[in-house]
């Protein structure tokens, strides 16, 4: 099974920051009146050789020329441009995940809108000022674990993170994974993590990746082995916001749809589909989805409509309402004196509010 970011496909994060792109305003002004129309045009194109739904390139394209012919483009500073093609894409399209931003600078292409692969090494150096998104670990009252993912960095980054944090967290008795602040990633990161909560078999296949014309090109499933024990057999509880996006909401959608997790929170911001940067311009990228993520066990997915939740709660409160769900869970099966203790003094504690 290939890595997502080896075949140029990613759940992009919404967040400017995620996975080191740079700050839309970080690059100096410098955009002629004669790039804005090339660029729209080379937006168009890429579209159309791209994109996963060829039938919304028409409307797009129209908005952009609209656009454009309207002025709303007319910036010398190259992330306001950037901000209001953007605002456009996705109000035409109705896709989270289209998206200009600005690069650094590179070859201006002797053919517009070309693939362009990701930058492992600069993504290698942002992921370790993150911990690869492994951003917190701790163990509350009542043995209940907490893992807040911050974003899915590439596999082989994350994995030995990943398979720390669970080694931590194996003796727990119920287990919170905070996605409120991710920002998104790789599917293959998601499938690695979600692993520790599947059965060793069978394997499982989470998502399948739909070209254009509906064909199956690639298949996410969880992976054949994980370091250290499963996480099998306890409560799980997953935190979302409405800022959960991307990968962030198929590992909480993945997880939901097998009825391995209770989703807190926030409906997420329904971005599902992976695609790949494409260079339209010696200083802006493309984000184009190229792929439709398909649950097989749903044969949907979370496109526009985002996770719902199995218990609404404004993030803010997500994660004291899934403790208190996660110790009443344990005091229903534990009856050891000394753990029903803890957790009846966890309990109090909660409901005091201290």
């Amino acid at each position: 099974m290939s890595n997502g970011y080896h075949c140029g496909v990613l759940f992009a994060a919404l967040a400017v920051s995620s996975f080191g792109v740079c700050s839309q305003h970080a690059l100096a002004s410098g955009l002629s009146a004669s790039d804005r129309p090339q660029v729209i045009e080379a937006i168009v194109e890429g579209l159309s050789k791209d994109y996963v739904f060829p039938e919304m390139v028409p409307p797009i394209a129209e908005a952009l020329r609209k656009g454009l012919a309207a002025g709303r483009y007319d910036q010398d500073e190259l992330g306001a441009f950037a901000d209001a093609v953007t605002a456009d894409l996705r109000a035409a399209g109705r896709d989270r995940h289209l998206r200009l931003r600005v690069a650094p600078q590179g070859p201006a292409a002797d053919v517009p809108a070309v693939r362009e692969p990701p930058d492992m090494d600069r993504m290698r150096m942002f992921g370790a000022g993150s911990n690869f998104g492994m951003s917190r670990l701790e163990v509350l009252p009542g043995n209940v674990g907490v893992l807040e993912v911050s974003g899915f960095h590439p596999v082989e980054f994350a994995a030995q993170r990943i398979s720390d944090a669970m080694a931590f967290l194996a003796d727990t008795d119920a287990l919170i994974i905070d996605l409120r602040r991710n920002g998104g990633g790789a599917p293959e990161t998601v499938a690695f993590l979600a692993t520790y909560f599947f059965p060793e078999v069978p394997r499982v296949t989470l998502i399948e990746l739909r070209d254009r014309d509906g064909r199956v090109k690639e298949a996410i499933t969880t992976a054949p082995m994980v370091p250290g024990r499963r996480y099998l057999g306890r409560p799980v509880y997953v935190l979302t916001s409405k800022k959960t996006v991307s990968a962030g909401e198929e590992f909480a959608y993945d997880l939901q749809a097998h009825g391995l997790a209770v989703v807190v929170g926030e409906v997420t911001a329904g971005g599902a589909n992976p695609g790949a940067d494409q260079r339209v311009h010696p200083q802006f990228k493309l984000f184009v989805p190229t792929m439709q993520a398909i649950s097989p066990k749903t044969q949907g997915n979370w496109e526009q409509v985002g996770v719902t939740p199995d218990a609404e709660v404004p993030a803010v409160s997500a994660l004291a309402e899934a403790h208190r769900r996660a110790i009443d869970r344990l005091l229903e099966s534990i009856d050891y004196p000394p753990r029903r203790a803890a957790l009846e003094q966890a309990k109090s504690t909660l409901a005091s509010g201290d």
